[in-house]
Order: structure tokens, then C-alpha cells, then sequence
């Protein structure tokens, strides 16, 4: 299934890489080795996307393709508008002129300034003048600007990999490649780059492609893939084939506090099999209860029903929505949006008691189940002209919930 982003970019016309079933292998010998497989996938202007994967997935051979570095064995490439690689080596070059690439280990010359790295990224067809002219500038959007004549082995890691940003960004790429870019940086200073990364971009109208194993900068994507064995999965169906290492792999973000902001940009589709995802590993949780950092765990299921709750008063027009627990004929509210305040309206217990949802003018009572299929819990959505529609939205979200809830209560204990 071709990966999809937001609906702002799925509107545009073009995307900058389309991937269409792209294999490619590796021979040694007589040996032939398989390292992608069926790769397809769309990135678009002024997109940011993570791939994610383990050590030898296929993450760097994946953007050596793009880069046009190697060349496509099975399958077909399209990059900027042009089947990729071209019919000739001067179309090569123009094409590969508009794509610019970021390293781990930055690659600046120690013999230079940062200045002088940084015109080496400058098209050739620019003069001496100009060259330094548009390198100063870049200098300056990165925040160099005062170490223009400074070498590379007199400056910090950070801001070694910003003149690696700036050489990057120089030439106005429509495409920038990155490979483990924050990987040897302190989580701010990674973060920092990002940032950078994706302000510059987007300013730019530039697409960017990260691989990266740094968990700490996942919710700065516009759109999460994850590439094992050679195979590409966008954000959402990954998660289903790899439950069991979700609430450990989204634990740095929930400690950032960054779930939330990741799992609302996903359409609705994808955060529906999110919610669904986390709702199957929360049971298995449940379970075996015994998956290292209990804490990390709350903090991933207790951000993802905040986000699960946000969605439905987005998708319902609804201005507060709240989860309430009966635990010990103690009511309370668990979670909250926008807060957990208020008081427990004399309705839930006559709803946890029944079986069906009750809808009000302004507001909708729905019972949540947990993993025995026990009414534990109530969701109350207010808004304004709250109808049969409300309800039917609000199912789809109902079991995952009640998963979630069960085990954040389990966890708080």
C-alpha cells in the first residue's frame, strides 16, 4: 500500500520521490542478497519524514537510491518529475545538482573555514562573489553567523552539523537527504537541528527524507516509516505488525511530552489503527505485565488517550470530552481535554449500569469496555448539535479506549 501524508500534501500534483516496488540486492560471488523489497512509497514538497528501522534494515542503501548514488535494480524511481536514474550522465548531474545531502559525521573539511564548506555546496554556474555571498546568508539562517572564518575543529558538534545544514541548504535543493543527522548530538542540540532542518525546509518548499535510529526527535515528522528486513511500512500498519514494541519504542516521546503533537498528524485512518495497535499491546501488557519501565508505558497510553480524546472532539466539533473511571465505587475522571476538571454528572452511573449510549442535546454519554468486555468506564463529549453521527464516530474509538484506560489504571498503581 503507497504511504499517504496529511491532506494539505496529498493535494499536490507531484511528489518529489515516488517509489514504485523498488527491490535491490547485493553480490558477493555467486552470492545474492536481498536488502529492500517492494519498496513503495510518495514523499512530497515540503514534507518531513522519518524512517525508521533497525541496524541493516535497508535505511541507507533506501536513500542511496534516492540520492542516485546506486542504481535502481527492480522497480521504478521517479525523482523531481523524472524516471530515475536518466538515459545520460548530464541529466545525472543536473538532477542530482537539486538534492542535498546531510551525514552523521558532518564531512567538512578541516582544511577550510565554514565559510569556504559551505560555497562547496553552491552551484558551479555562480561566480566567487556570489558564491560567498550566498554562503554568508545561509550562514546566518543557521546561526553562525560571527564564524564565518572559524575552521571546523574549533567549533562544537552542533555547530559543525549546522555548516553541514547550511552547505546542504545552500544550493535551494528540492530534495534534502539525511542520514542519522542528530545521532552524535546531545538530545537539545539534535532537536535544535531539526527544528532547523524543518523551518529551512519548509521555507525553502523542500522535501526532507531522515533516517535515523533517535527516537528523541519522532515527533518532529511529518510522517513516520519503518523499514525491516528490507521492507517499508508506513507509521500506522507497522504498528500493527510489530506490537509488542510499541509502548517501548514511543517512550522517549511520551517523556518529551511530544505524543500528542505526533499522533495528531496522522489522517484519520492511520490514528485509528494507532489507537487500535496500542489498545492489542496495552492487553498483552496486561498480560504479561512485565516489559521493563512500567512508567515509560503510562506516560505512552496516558499522551495517546489525551490524543485518541482530542481527535474525537476535532472530528465531532466538540469542546470537551473526558473519560470517567468507576473503580471501587470511587468515580473519577482519568483523562480530560481540555482538562480533567469538573464534576461527575449524576448520568454515569446510570450508563455504566446500561448497555447503550446516551445522546443529549449537548452532550453524549458512551460506555467503554475493558479487555473482559466489562463496562469500566464512561465517555462523556460535549458540544453543541451533538446527533446519531456522534455516536457512530465516537464506536470506532470505544474498544481501544477501554484497553488503554484498564491498563493506565493498572499501571498507576
Amino acid at each position: 500500500m503507497r504511504s499517504e501524508s496529511s491532506s494539505s500534501i496529498q493535494d499536490r500534483p507531484n511528489p518529489v520521490v515516488s517509489l514504485d516496488k523498488v527491490s535491490h540486492y547485493f553480490t558477493t560471488g555467486s552470492l545474492r542478497t536481498q536488502v529492500l523489497y517492494d519498496v513503495t512509497a510518495d514523499i512530497w514538497p515540503g514534507e518531513l519524514v522519518i524512517v525508521m528501522g533497525p541496524s541493516g534494515s535497508g535505511k541507507t542503501t533506501m536513500l542511496n537510491l534516492i540520492g542516485g548514488l546506486r542504481r535502481v535494480m527492480e522497480g521504478r524511481l521517479r525523482l523531481l518529475g523524472q524516471d530515475f536514474p536518466p538515459g545520460n550522465d548530464s541529466t545525472l548531474r543536473r538532477l542530482r545538482g537539486r538534492i542535498g545531502f546531510i551525514f552523521q559525521h558532518h564531512h567538512l573539511l578541516v582544511s577550510l573555514t565554514a565559510r569556504q564548506n559551505v560555497e562547496m555546496g553552491v552551484p558551479p554556474a555562480c561566480s566567487p562573489r556570489e558564491a560567498r555571498q550566498r554562503a554568508d546568508a545561509m550562514l546566518r539562517q543557521v546561526g553562525l553567523e560571527g564564524h564565518e572564518d572559524a575552521n571546523p575543529k574549533h567549533l562544537s558538534g552542533g555547530q559543525r552539523q549546522r555548516v553541514a545544514v547550511a552547505r546542504a541548504l545552500v544550493r535551494n535543493p528540492e530534495l534534502l537527504l539525511a542520514d542519522e543527522p542528530t545521532a552524535s548530538l546531545d538530545g537539545q542540540t539534535g532537536r535544535e537541528i531539526m527544528e532547523l532542518l524543518r523551518r529551512l525546509a519548509r521555507q525553502q518548499g523542500c522535501a526532507v527524507l531522515i533516517v535515523t535510529h533517535d527516537s528523541r526527535i519522532l515527533d518532529m515528522a511529518d510522517r513516520l516509516m519503518y523499514l525491516e528486513d528490507g521492507r517499508l511500512s508506513s507509521f500506522a500498519p507497522v504498528t500493527s505488525a510489530h506490537a509488542a514494541h510499541l509502548l517501548t519504542a514511543l517512550g522517549p516521546v511520551a517523556a518529551s511530552g511530544g505524543m500528542s503533537a505526533l499522533l495528531l498528524k496522522m489522517n484519520d485512518p492511520e490514528f485509528l489503527d494507532m489507537a487500535r495497535t496500542l489498545a492489542a499491546e496495552s492487553e498483552q501488557f496486561l498480560n504479561v505485565m512485565d516489559m521493563g519501565s512500567t512508567t515509560s508505558a503510562r506516560e505512552v497510553v496516558g499522551q495517546a488517550m489525551r490524543a485518541l480524546l482530542e481527535r474525537v472532539c476535532s472530528r465531532l466539533h466538540a469542546g470537551e470530552a473526558r473519560l470517567w473511571m468507576d473503580s471501587s465505587d470511587n468515580v473519577h475522571c482519568l483523562i480530560g481535554v481540555p482538562d480533567r476538571g469538573g464534576v461527575a454528572p449524576p448520568l454515569l452511573k446510570e450508563v455504566m449500569r446500561g448497555s447503550a449510549p446516551v445522546l443529549h442535546p449537548h452532550s453524549l454519554y458512551v460506555p467503554i469496555r475493558d479487555r473482559e468486555h466489562e463496562i469500566s468506564a464512561v465517555a462523556e463529549i460535549r458540544g453543541e448539535g451533538l446527533g446519531d453521527e456522534a455516536e457512530r464516530v465516537f464506536r470506532d474509538y470505544a474498544r481501544p479506549l477501554g484497553i488503554m484506560a484498564q491498563l493506565y489504571e493498572r499501571l498507576d498503581k
